[in-house]
């Protein structure tokens, strides 16, 4: 009777106290080789500096000039001409970087990075839940404000009707240049930073506060120094490349020449994406705290980078 007991509570806490708080995705996770190369400061830093330095209206003139004082300097800013290639072309670059280390790896149960086939809109998915805010600890006011709204069910369904009226149809595809499509998708209030909002969780948020920014555990998925670390990520962004391949069918054209003239950021000119993974992951491992490119206070801005948007408009 006493085990009978125990059980009967344990069932009443994962029934009633676990989903109040938390929801646990039970989709497999990246093999702890390629998470651990992901979370170099290497890596970490190339992808935040490539956000942070193509929209330095959200940086002071200070930050800019660390930033141009490494080699960040982009051929455009966000939004700008161009800018749609630059994004779709440099998360076409990680996803071939993370295929190479997955390959390396030859984890049976992830052989590469696959996009969802279907947003999982439900917010109780049983594989990709979306994360409760009520589990959050620590969240500032305007933290709060802005992961609610992208966590609202109506938020969801306007991205729901969005996907079926432009990144699903044909139609509309054929109205857009790739260049367009990419904009249209990275925007400031776009479907990328619901993205990376929606699925935001509370351990990662937990882990971000951390005293060690490097650890792989660290995987918030609103810091693009952190957010490709998260299994969730590669998820999203392979659907985001999946309309590449819509868009490809849809105007019956290669997307190839054009991808190519995306901007990856500074000393892109490797042929070997191996060869750049290793040159990241060695980079992090040998920089000094005097070196590195992320000090402090380009830390603290990157912490809120895909929050900073009040996407009610």
């Amino acid at each position: 009777m006493r085990y009978v007991a125990i059980l009967a509570v344990l069932l009443c806490w994962v029934l009633l106290i676990a989903p109040s708080g938390s929801r646990v995705s039970r989709a497999p996770d990246l093999p702890a080789k390629v998470k651990v190369m992901l979370a170099s400061r290497g890596v970490r830093e190339e992808h935040a500096a490539w956000h942070l330095a193509r929209d330095t209206m959200k940086l002071q003139r200070s930050q800019i000039l660390k930033l141009r004082q490494t080699g960040w300097v982009p051929t455009r800013q966000l939004g700008k001409p161009g800018s749609g290639i630059d994004f779709l072309a440099m998360h076409r670059h990680m996803i071939e970087m993370v295929n190479e280390e997955l390959a390396a790896v030859g984890d049976s149960h992830y052989r590469r990075v696959i996009g969802w086939s279907q947003i999982p809109w439900k917010h109780d998915d049983p594989d990709w839940p979306m994360p409760l805010l009520s589990s959050f600890k620590g969240l500032t006011q305007k933290e709060w404000r802005l992961l609610e709204r992208q966590k609202d069910p109506d938020r969801t369904k306007q991205w729901r009707d969005s996907v079926r009226l432009k990144y699903d149809n044909d139609a509309w595809l054929r109205e857009v240049s790739l260049d367009k499509l990419g904009i249209e998708i990275e925007k400031e209030w776009g479907i990328h930073n619901w993205f990376h909002t929606h699925w935001a969780d509370s351990a990662g948020y937990a882990a971000s506060k951390g005293p060690n920014p490097d650890d792989p555990k660290n995987d918030y998925l609103p810091d693009p120094y952190s957010s490709h670390v998260n299994k969730v990520f590669w998820k999203f962004h392979g659907w985001i490349d999946d309309r590449i391949t819509r868009w490809e069918k849809a105007n019956n054209s290669k997307a190839d020449s054009l991808l190519k003239k995306g901007w990856l950021g500074p000393g892109h000119s490797i042929s070997s994406i191996s060869q750049h993974r290793m040159n990241l992951v060695h980079a992090g491992e040998n920089l000094s705290d005097t070196t590195r490119i992320f000090s402090d206070d380009l830390r603290s801005v990157s912490r809120t980078w895909f929050l900073q948007t009040d996407s009610a408009r």
